[in-house]
């Protein structure tokens, strides 16, 4: 029978992981957005009750540029700007972004700009958000939700003092075009001078917090003054290091590229809904536009009023404590900070070798005992998501998409469960039994993700060996804990030089770990445990938890399922902040944790692969549209899905031909389904000759394309080896990038022009050879043409993103 010292002694086993589990829990429920405010709330306070008004005229329906809702949602800013009785204006552009001859994009923009003149600032704030929508999005969060949080923050700022600084807002256009109405705005617009700071607002998820996710160089003013202002601030200095490391981009980018400072916004959860017909009224967030508001109104009211010519040198380290805490201070104490937790270390090693604790070899196994948590589970979750994929083909992958917190649920417990299991057998020792199951479990799962190969198989070995060769006496949980803690303090170190922001995650949770080590460490080894000393263990941790578990989240909801093994990775090295908690619950019955969670993550993984299905409001993606060859006369139904639904079956039949997509696309190499379509007398695109003129060896040619059928894009292709030396669009020159010849070019080059103007637009073209010009033109419409007795799409399907969809689409050749 068990006595009431042993129940005593396990209620103090269970204590810390108690405390953790419910700071994990607490970690990621935090990420919620501030509470929404209604319609009736004060006129001087933002309410997302009253933009929720205006969000549901915004984002009714798609409005991408150049389609009539687009102008419709142009007006509608307008007219709102107007009743508040403000002096709106629309910046019309031509602008362009290309690489080169080779990819042109070129497009009409309507900017919405306007002034709020302040007291006497010498610079002014620039409040920006898109208006256009990608094709099929009605785009409530994307950008609707920063367009309706502009429009409120303006209604309120007329009921507040006026700011001593102006205020610039934008609502830009062309941005899901590739930033061109912010480009049209720093390279044409003459207020960009006056512009000291900016404040954009994106959206690219339904729902979750507003992070401040992005700032430029020298942001330490900027991250002070935030912190003052921002009533429910959620930033991190990670996501700024991370963010400026990829290759995304919005408006902001251009302004910080042009050594603006400022502040990027965003929600990114529920990101599935990004760029789909799912982004809508129905399914966005109130909270969201809340958070978006409340930052824009409380930032233009602080940055309203300081002198924005002023800067401080040097980054900011900052993060969210716990809710919406907010902690910061200058990256030029990163170094302090991490030299105190080495000296912490080394007074922690000195107890505990004092104490009997530790020994040097068995500390050395800790060290390595730190990869071995990292990397086994995370090749795990690696191989398991890639085999997950593998079975589910076409668009049948949304599914996992749309299940993501189960499967991360699942990875979690997954990473509970080996780092469980690894624990114990370093504790109990690393036998040679337990080398070659996990060699065994390594092969098996690198071949079941397909990344089995001479190089995997290989490595597996080595790191397996290796281990056995380390760890195979049995180590002390406190050997394995401050071997771990040795690793981390490495870390702190590298990622405090390479990567400034993400130091925080390293040296905060290494300083809360050394405390109860060092407080464990004041008495003997056979002394009992006391309630203080659980109690330690699990509140000095609680940090790490709270940081680790929503930072795996987010990482994971932003960067998608491909991500899966790096944020399995940070659960495996944020349990090694843990291993004395984990001695705490495997010390008597050491199976019961690894069993129960990987039983745990593998029904969670089931359930999240076998139990959805697609339904309204997770929609399954599909591609469909019509082409016609205006030059043959046929006519074709495609799709870019290579596995067709049953709906686009109804289009393309049973048995469709694959083909690739360069009949009208001739500069991509995709490959499509195609089948015959009724071929209709649909307008095709006119190139007409306005001038032709010699030039030495060589000619001058002017030419006028236009869509006979108004349609909203245009595309001009010029095939391979093109003797094009020069050129101008509408009497903007188009910029040869460096190393481009045009002679030797292997590839199709694509000139898109989007919203062109009435009439079409000037191509002034010249070449270098008396050749005959040969060139494409493509036209795309919004909508499929008016056919009897054809399916609608059904409530569970959506035009799939990023691919042609639910448009027509005619082309015709010319030669000049």
């Amino acid at each position: 029978m068990s006595s009431p010292e042993d129940g005593a002694a396990g209620a103090l086993r269970l204590l810390p992981a108690a405390i953790l589990g419910l700071a994990a829990f607490w970690g990621i429920h935090q990420l919620q957005p501030p509470p929404a405010v209604p319609a009736d709330a004060a006129p001087e306070a933002f309410s997302s009750g009253r933009a929720m008004k205006h969000l549901a005229r915004i984002a009714s329906v798609p409005h991408p540029v150049g389609s009539i809702e687009h102008r419709s949602v142009r007006g509608y800013i307008l007219d709102e700007l107007e009743q508040l009785g403000l002096e709106p204006h629309v910046q019309q552009a031509q602008i362009s972004r290309n690489r080169g001859m080779q990819s042109v994009r070129i497009a009409t923009v309507h900017n919405i700009v306007g002034r709020i003149r302040g007291t006497g600032g010498e610079k002014a704030v620039l409040l920006v958000s898109h208006y256009d929508s990608r094709l099929h999005t009605p785009g409530a969060t994307d950008d609707g939700s920063g367009v309706v949080a502009m429009l409120e923050t303006l209604r309120a700022l007329q009921h507040l003092p006026a700011l001593a600084n102006d205020l610039i807002y934008l609502f830009s256009d062309g941005e899901e075009l590739g930033l061109l109405g912010a480009r049209a705005f720093v390279e044409q617009h003459p207020w960009i001078v006056d512009v000291g700071l900016v404040l954009n607002f994106e959206g690219s998820g339904t729902t979750g917090h507003s992070l401040m996710f992005e700032t430029g160089p020298n942001n330490r003013r900027l991250i002070t003054e935030f912190a003052k202002a921002a009533p429910f601030p959620s930033a991190t200095s990670l996501s700024y290091e991370i963010y400026r490391r990829m290759p995304n981009d919005t408006d902001f980018s251009v302004f910080k590229n042009r050594g603006t400072p400022g502040l990027n916004f965003s929600c990114i959860d529920n990101r599935f809904d990004y760029h789909t017909m799912s982004d809508s009224l129905a399914n966005i967030d109130e909270r969201v536009v809340q958070h978006h508001g409340s930052y824009a109104l409380a930032l233009v009211r602080r940055f309203g009023d300081v002198d924005l010519t002023e800067t401080k040198p040097g980054n900011s380290v900052y993060f969210n404590t716990i809710g919406f805490g907010f902690a910061h201070y200058a990256e030029v104490w990163i170094l302090p900070l991490n030299l105190l937790a080495l000296v912490g270390l080394a007074a922690t090693l000195a107890l505990g070798f004092r104490a009997g604790r530790l020994q040097v070899v068995q500390l050395l196994g800790g060290v390595c005992s730190l990869v071995v948590h990292v990397v086994v589970p995370a090749v795990v979750a690696a191989c398991l998501i890639r085999a997950i994929a593998r079975s589910f083909e076409g668009a049948e992958w949304w599914l996992l998409y749309y299940n993501h917190r189960l499967l991360l649920a699942g990875f979690s417990c997954l990473a509970l469960a080996i780092v469980a299991l690894l624990h114990v057998g370093f504790v109990r020792a690393w036998r040679l039994r337990a080398t070659i199951a996990v060699f065994a479990a390594l092969i098996g799962l690198l071949r079941l993700g397909d990344l089995l190969g001479w190089p995997s198989a290989l490595g597996a070995l080595a790191a397996c060996g290796l281990i056995h060769l380390l760890l195979r006496r049995p180590i002390g949980a406190w050997n394995l804990a401050l071997g771990a803690l040795i690793g981390w303090t490495v870390l702190a170190f590298v990622v405090g030089f390479l990567i400034p922001g993400a130091s925080y995650l390293f040296t905060w949770p290494l300083l809360l770990a050394l405390a109860p080590a060092a407080w464990t460490f004041r008495r003997k080894a056979e002394m009992t445990p006391t309630l203080t000393d659980a109690a330690a263990l699990g509140i000095f941790a609680i940090p790490a938890v709270l940081w680790f578990s929503g930072l795996v989240y987010l990482f994971y909801v932003a960067m998608g399922l491909s991500m899966a093994g790096p944020a399995i990775a940070l659960i495996g090295l944020s349990l090694t902040l843990l291993i004395p908690q984990l001695q705490a619950l495997t010390a008597t019955r050491p199976w019961i944790l690894p069993a129960g969670a990987g039983l745990a993550g593998s029904l969670l993984l089931l359930v999240a692969t076998m139990g959805a299905d697609f339904d309204g409001r997770f929609r399954r993606p599909s591609s469909l549209w019509y082409a016609l060859d205006a030059d043959s006369g046929e006519a074709s139904w495609n799709s870019a899905e290579l596995h067709a639904d049953a709906w686009s079956t109804a289009y393309l039949g049973e048995a469709p031909q694959r083909d690739d997509i360069t009949g009208f696309l001739p500069s991509s190499l995709a490959e499509i389904l195609r089948a015959a379509a009724p071929s209709l007398d649909l307008e095709p695109p006119e190139v007409t000759l306005v001038e032709e003129s010699r030039l030495g060896d060589g000619r001058v040619l002017v030419l006028r394309v236009a869509s006979a059928r108004n349609a909203p894009m245009i595309n001009v292709f010029f095939p391979p080896g093109s003797r094009i030396v020069a050129a101008r669009v509408n009497g903007r020159l188009i910029e040869p990038s460096h190393d481009e010849s045009s002679e030797g070019n292997a590839r199709w080059w694509r000139w898109r022009y989007y919203a062109p103007p009435d009439g079409g637009f000037e191509l002034k073209l010249k070449i270098d050879a008396a050749d005959a010009l040969e060139l494409r033109v493509t036209d795309f419409s919004y909508g499929f043409p008016a056919f009897e007795d054809l399916p609608l799409r059904p409530a569970e399907s959506m035009p799939a993103p990023y691919t042609l969809s639910d448009m027509t689409v005619v082309t015709r050749r010319f030669t000049f």
